[in-house]
């Protein structure tokens, strides 16, 4: 009886994609060259944010804005940048309920302007 097809194509196929062979000197300058990679990322979670300095959380505004669930904000870290290449941070709305009207997107405007002033001064006097 002959051989089922099955049979022929697997030795065909073994034949054609032998099980690979380790080479511990090639898996070694893998394994090493993973390893720098991860501490080339390790060294960089230590450096300064690059958007300036951490400031402490504010619970209460995080507090109104989980309540609020009409209007929500977005920040974009580079909206446009400068003539310098400065990023330019931008603030973006999103209202999510149909029945948001003006007064709630006056009162949006109104807390982040609050926001600002609680922020204090910028660092360079403006």
């Amino acid at each position: 009886m002959p051989e089922p097809l099955y049979h022929e194509r697997l030795t065909r196929m073994r034949d054609a994609f032998p099980a690979p062979v380790s080479d511990r000197k090639h898996d070694a300058y893998f394994v090493f060259s993973i390893m720098r990679a991860l501490d080339r990322i390790d060294a960089m979670k230590s450096q300064v944010p690059l958007l300036g300095r951490p400031r402490a959380l504010d619970y209460a505004a995080a507090g109104q804005a989980v309540r609020d669930a009409g209007v929500r904000l977005s920040m974009t870290d580079c909206h446009r940048e400068t003539d310098y290449g400065e990023p330019i941070v931008g603030l973006k709305s999103f209202i999510l309920s149909p029945f948001v009207d003006e007064e709630h997107v006056r009162g949006l405007v109104r807390d982040v302007l609050d926001a600002r002033r609680a922020m204090g001064p910028e660092p360079g006097g403006r």
